[in-house]
C-alpha cells in the first residue's frame, strides 16, 4: 500500500497568497463570507537580525487594516492585517 504524505497547508496557501507573506504573518482565522473570503493575518514576533542586540519592548499592534486582493474562484479575497508596533 502507498503511504501518502500529509498535506502541508502552508505550501498550498503560498500558491494563492502574495510571495513571502506566510514568512512574516500567521493566519489566525479564515472565513467564507459567501460573496468573498476573509483571512485574518497577525504579524509574527520576529526581531530583525540587526536589532537583536537591542532591548526591544512590544507595544501591541497597530490598528487592523483590511486589504482587498485578487479574486479566487470569482470571489474577492480580503486580508485583515494586524502589524506589530
Amino acid at each position: 500500500m502507498n503511504r501518502t504524505q500529509p498535506i502541508d497547508y502552508k505550501s498550498v496557501l503560498s500558491l494563492f497568497l502574495p510571495a513571502g507573506l506566510l514568512d512574516y504573518f500567521d493566519i489566525t482565522e479564515a472565513s467564507n463570507m459567501g460573496d468573498y473570503f476573509m483571512l485574518v493575518l497577525v504579524e509574527k514576533d520576529i526581531v530583525p537580525e540587526n536589532l537583536q542586540d537591542l532591548p526591544l519592548i512590544s507595544n501591541g499592534f497597530h490598528k487592523t487594516i483590511t486589504v482587498a486582493d485578487f479574486p479566487v474562484r470569482d470571489h474577492t479575497m480580503y486580508f485583515r492585517i494586524k502589524r506589530r508596533r
